[in-house]
């Protein structure tokens, strides 16, 4: 089998909430993240992320260390808060040059950075505006995307607008399990998500006309999707769970509009009280890469209890292997993923933003290691996949682990550990685990060493 290309991006991915720490330093503002860290029984152990990994100050060791593991990417988000406290209006200077002091030592290691402009850390006073529902949301979001793009672009080529919209409308603004914690219902979540994606195309065009060569990609979390069996019924609700769960993320943004059959689903008969003229044309175009994050793979039903969809999920087929998510290591999944895409966004590269294995054993042994077993074995079956894809033709362009080092996982806190890098957060000592050596092997030989 053939190798990576030898341009191939091999890095890592982290969010400013989850590492930085410094959450009321030098100027920056709460974010709905703060706050929902700081309202008691919201995280699962109690925790927050005043401090996180601290990488704020210690971006210099963490980009030693990326080097060390043989990362030449690296992607990490910018703050909102830390760069326009109010939201929208004046700018902290201070904000600005902590994020060009992070790009600087990136690429004084060999790194090339890879910047998320938005990873779910709303800015408070967004938010008490209506956030993500206030439609003005997408002008403000413009001025600090534009003023970020204006100070690091002329050393920042990659860009990734909005992580994960899905994952942000549905669990923080549909179900209240993630900040803002707002229990809004379907077309609460559909709008909020509406809006997302005119911020991607308000800061794609951004992008294009700041930056020289600038490359703007998505950051879509993308599930694999398969039928409960061969039934017809379950084949239909597996088509229908596709163009809901991916295709609608996707579509408006490399097809020009939201897939014809979901709209009129979604809002009985195509009552598309959220669009406006011209908002199309803003969502589509202007993105180079199809960015995606893969962590599951799921089987679906036709269903009745959601008459407007007519599938839901199902249960998962006996004697697969489980992660501490309670779902699947299913490498075949990962492979699914880049033949689907491919085909149906064909001419548009791929690049995996987000891929990777939770495990809360994760520990410092006797001999001062982390053997992280199950995260060993599940970078060379996926690693694998994706080389498998290579070969089978598809243009694969990076592969950015989930996660560089062990942080604040959301709602979970630091119960669950994603990291090639082990962190301790009573002393914040980072510890390279059995994976992140096996990640080093993997791109010195540009996957050689998985044949």
């Amino acid at each position: 089998m053939k190798t990576f290309p030898e341009n191939f991006l091999w890095g890592s991915a982290t969010a400013a909430t989850q590492v930085e720490g410094a959450w009321n330093l030098d100027g920056k503002s709460p974010s709905i993240w703060d706050d929902f860290a700081h309202t008691p029984g919201l995280v699962s152990d109690g925790s927050n992320a005043d401090t996180a990994c601290d990488q704020y100050h210690r971006y210099s060791e963490d980009a030693a260390l990326m080097r060390e593991l043989g990362m030449n990417a690296y992607r990490f988000s910018i703050a909102w808060p830390r760069i326009i406290p109010t939201g929208h209006g004046e700018i902290n200077q201070k904000g600005l040059d902590y994020y060009s002091r992070l790009v600087d030592t990136l690429i004084a290691n060999g790194i090339t950075p890879v910047a998320t402009l938005y990873h779910w850390d709303l800015p408070r006073a967004i938010h008490q505006s209506g956030g993500w529902l206030n439609r003005k949301s997408v002008g403000w979001f413009e001025q600090y995307a534009r003023t970020v793009i204006k100070a690091l672009g002329n050393r920042v080529k990659y860009w990734i607008p909005i992580n994960e919209p899905n994952v942000h409308s549905e669990l923080g603004y549909r179900h209240g399990w993630h900040a803002p914690a707002s229990v809004g219902g379907r077309y609460t979540a559909l709008q909020v998500n509406h809006h997302l994606t005119l911020a991607h195309g308000v800061a794609a065009r951004a992008v294009k006309e700041l930056v020289s060569g600038g490359i703007v990609g998505t950051g879509v979390n993308v599930a694999a999707f398969y039928p409960m069996n061969h039934e017809p019924r379950h084949a239909e609700a597996l088509r229908r769970c596709e163009q809901d769960q991916t295709q609608w993320y996707l579509d408006p943004i490399f097809k020009g509009g939201y897939p014809e059959e979901a709209l009129k689903r979604a809002y009985d008969n195509g009552d598309d009280f959220f669009m406006k003229k011209g908002d199309d044309e803003l969502m589509f175009g202007h993105t180079d890469l199809l960015g995606f994050n893969h962590y599951f793979s799921i089987w679906v039903e036709e269903s009745d209890a959601h008459g407007y969809q007519g599938w839901n999920y199902g249960k998962t087929p006996e004697g697969l292997e489980k992660n501490a998510w309670e779902s699947v290591v299913y490498p075949q999944g990962f492979y699914d993923c880049f033949q689907r895409l491919s085909v149906r966004y064909k001419g548009f590269p791929l690049i995996v933003t987000e891929n990777g294995l939770p495990d809360p054993s994760d520990a410092i042994s006797a001999d001062g290691q982390c053997h992280d077993v199950a995260r060993v074995g599940y970078l060379r079956k996926y690693v694998g996949a994706m080389k498998r894809a290579l070969n089978d033709g598809i243009d694969i362009r990076g592969y950015m682990f989930w996660s560089f080092m062990d942080n604040f996982e959301w709602a979970a806190g630091y119960h669950m550990r994603f990291g090639l890098v082990h962190t301790d957060f009573q002393t914040l000592k980072r510890t390279v685990k059995d994976s992140g050596r096996l990640y080093r092997e993997i791109i010195a030989s540009q996957g050689a060493c998985l044949d």
